[in-house]
């Protein structure tokens, strides 16, 4: 509310604001040398004609009313209070009330404009309710992607282009369906079974090689012929037009066959690539029931040259733990052994190469190191397997303290006191 009044003991004219004007006004009011009292809230001027016009046709003034929205329609309020009872008039724009007839000053029938005002809230209602919508379906659209491309992740990608070929539909997450997405779990299920299986069987007939070149596990075969199968695969494999076949013509002897030389070639992508061959086009088949014809595959007849060619390795490399068998014999100065004292190079789990000296006194463990050659493996302390890759051989009297940290050569008369006090042989 906007109110004036005359000082008369001062001969003043004082204007008083229920909220503080707007910037327009305060400027408008400073430019007539209007000032602010602090101390009663209001403007004040001198008592003069002009001045008392002015504060008159500033409490009178229209655009001092405030605006406000009830219920859709705009009521008009002069004393900063809500007055339901004012709209404006929809074609001359004029403030009416709403208990007139017409507006008195363009005679449109006040029914008219409030029809107008309830039809205008009515469309506001509904572009609001439009808009919520709205918003709910993006949203429920972006759940919706966000969990097929969650589901889609988990499905590997070779799946995913067997399945678009087979079924011949496009997988993606903003196209796909409930139903399709359900379909591909389902199958990939399925796939994911048959393909742990196969790599299962695949293990057993890795173990089943290994047994029939002589050795109990992959652990116990020297490092130096583990070597020699390892590269002997990896050129069979990488020659081998076996796997130029097409995934009808793969047979299961032929499949096992050619997995088997893959996982001992270290080859993991092409073998990835032939097991999800041969189990993409096989699954389907053997849905809730093992493969028997892989399973029942003779690794030593499958196998059998490269058998063959394993042990041409062992020959030529001398088989030293048998020394009957006409190889070099375990005396031969050749073999490398080693002995109390020695300084054992070997590669850690890590492939990190670590030195041990060999003290049988000193340390009762450093006994299982004692006759190993270069190539052996054993187990450290924490159970890892570890390769001898060296022996550093030491002079037998260097360091004779170590064999006798207690004794003196004056409680022991068979120590020379000569050259490098050695012991007397």
């Amino acid at each position: 509310m906007i109110r004036y009044c005359v000082n008369q003991q001062f001969n003043g004219v004082e204007i008083y604001f229920d909220t503080k004007p707007s910037s327009t006004v305060i400027s408008e009011l400073k430019s007539r040398r209007w000032r602010w009292l602090q101390t009663k809230k209001c403007w004040y001027n001198a008592n003069t004609p002009s001045n008392l016009e002015y504060a008159k046709s500033i409490c009178s003034s229209a655009e001092h009313r405030t605006t406000v929205q009830s219920q859709g329609i705009d009521v008009v309020n002069s004393n900063s209070t809500t007055n339901t009872n004012l709209v404006e008039c929809t074609d001359c724009r004029h403030i009416v009330s709403i208990h007139a007839h017409a507006c008195p000053f363009c005679g449109c029938p006040l029914s008219y404009t409030m029809e107008q005002y309830s039809l205008f809230a009515r469309e506001k209602e509904i572009a609001r309710e439009n808009a919520e919508k709205e918003a709910k379906r993006k949203k429920d659209e972006e759940q919706r992607i966000f969990y097929n491309e969650s589901a889609l992740n988990l499905i590997s990608t070779e799946f995913q282009a067997f399945f678009e070929e087979a079924m011949n539909i496009k997988i993606s997450p903003e196209t796909i369906s409930e139903d399709e997405l359900e379909l591909i779990k389902s199958e990939y299920s399925d796939y994911s079974t048959y393909l742990r299986y196969c790599e299962a069987t695949i293990s057993e007939k890795k173990a089943c090689l290994i047994k029939a070149i002589g050795f109990q596990s992959w652990d116990t075969v020297p490092y130096r012929l583990q070597t020699r199968i390892i590269q002997h695969f990896q050129a069979a494999t990488s020659t081998s037009s076996a796997f130029n076949l097409q995934a009808d013509d793969m047979q299961p002897d032929l499949f096992i066959a050619n997995a088997v030389r893959l996982a001992f070639a270290d080859s993991e992508s092409q073998y990835s690539a032939w097991v999800q061959r041969y189990c993409l086009e096989n699954y389907s088949k053997h849905t809730n029931k093992p493969d028997i014809a892989i399973k029942e595959v003779p690794i030593e007849s499958s196998l059998a040259d490269d058998i063959a060619v394993i042990n041409g390795f062992r020959c030529s490399q001398k088989d030293y733990s048998d020394p009957k068998k006409g190889h070099l014999s375990a005396h031969s100065p050749t073999v490398k052994k080693a002995k109390n004292l020695d300084i054992l190079v070997y590669k850690n789990a890590l492939s990190e190469t670590a030195k041990i000296k060999i003290n049988t006194i000193q340390n009762e463990l450093h006994k299982k190191y004692i006759g190993l050659r270069v190539g052996d493996a054993f187990l450290d302390s924490n159970g890892y397997r570890c390769v001898v890759v060296d022996i550093i051989h030491r002079d037998p009297f260097e360091g004779w303290t170590d064999l006798a940290p207690n004794l003196s050569v004056d409680n022991y008369p068979s120590v020379n006191f000569g050259h490098k006090r050695k012991w007397n042989q």
